[in-house]
């Protein structure tokens, strides 16, 4: 069962990763969190602790999301297919999403 949860693990850093291969700053925040938490796990358990655990799971849920949102309103396919981040249309000239 260890290995298979470090397959899980390693397919979860993987996924996260490439989430967040655009140029916004939502997508470096997550990159940031992502391999902050992949070095620091290296040297030591950080997923069981508690803070560094719900700092993992916030940063990269809220990154996450902007990410997602700004690929919805710019209708990209996928996320790092957009390259920089475009900015969301204006609500002011009624292009809403």
């Amino acid at each position: 069962m260890g290995i298979l949860g470090c397959l899980i693990l390693y397919a979860m850093w993987c996924s996260h990763l490439l989430l967040f291969g655009g140029f916004s700053l939502s997508a470096w925040i997550g990159l940031i969190v992502v391999v902050q938490n992949f070095v620091s796990s290296l040297f030591n358990s950080d997923l069981f602790d508690f803070n560094e655990g719900w700092i993992y799971v916030l940063g990269v849920g809220a990154a996450g999301g902007f990410v997602l949102r700004n690929a919805r309103v710019t209708k990209c396919p996928t996320p790092p297919a957009c390259g920089p981040a475009l900015a969301p249309r204006s609500f002011a000239s009624g292009e809403g999403a």
